[in-house]
């Protein structure tokens, strides 16, 4: 086994590893095995065919590589983890805030929901739409049509007036002018956030069951004393 060959295993063994404490530990592990073969291979080579400098300078480059990488990835680590403590801490600042944030889910908690939607332009006639976690339309409301923001109070209840339970349903707006041509709408998920929670890999903001990613609020404050 040559140098090259114990250089190449050890830039394998790193890049598997992905760096970080263990590919530190390993790296000081090998360049003693490292030391050693060279030692061994510069004693043992053939007087009439000496060891290339210039193979041996790339040799050790090839090493100081890898360390380098190795470093490299544990700095990376180090500043993600700096970034997921700084995350935690924005998203407990939340806590107990009405938060607005683009998305189409409303939150029903104690038979109180807010729809909320954006119309792009003057409509003729706007339905508002909620299904529940399986699809199912359970509410067909009519909206306001005029062009901007509007925010309506949902009692909670379905198509027969009975009571939903709470959680979280999905909004789909279509609005149409008087030329039937479709009206782009906005919807948003309001409310005030209850818990922080990750999901997927993902710190949510939980509104009621609905999570809301940090980077989808678009506003917040505090809630109303009423």
């Amino acid at each position: 086994m040559d140098v090259t060959s114990a250089t190449q295993t050890q830039s394998q063994a790193g890049s598997a590893g992905g760096g970080g404490i263990a590919g530190g530990q390993s790296l000081s592990e090998t360049f003693d095995n490292f030391l050693l073969l060279l030692t061994t291979q510069l004693q043992n080579q053939d007087p009439l065919d000496p060891m290339d400098s210039a193979k041996f300078t790339e040799q050790l480059v090839a090493f100081s590589g890898v360390e380098q990488q190795i470093k490299t990835n544990e700095k990376l680590d180090n500043l993600l983890l700096g970034q997921s403590f700084n995350e935690a801490a924005q998203a407990v600042g939340f806590l107990g805030k009405l938060i607005e944030a683009e998305g189409n889910q409303v939150g029903l908690t104690g038979g109180q929901g807010s729809i909320v939607y954006d119309l792009a332009g003057e409509a003729s006639e706007v339905e508002i739409l909620l299904t529940d976690g399986s699809g199912r339309t359970v509410r067909t409301l009519e909206g306001p049509t005029s062009a901007g923001r509007h925010e309506l109070a949902w009692d909670g209840t379905d198509d027969y007036g009975n009571d939903l339970p709470d959680g979280a349903y999905t909004i789909q707006i279509r609005a149409a002018d008087a030329e039937e041509t479709t009206v782009e709408a906005t919807t948003y998920t309001i409310g005030k956030v209850t818990g922080v929670e990750t999901l997927d890999g993902s710190l949510k903001l939980m509104v009621g069951n609905t999570p809301v990613g940090l980077g989808e609020v678009t506003s917040f404050r505090e809630p109303s004393a009423s």
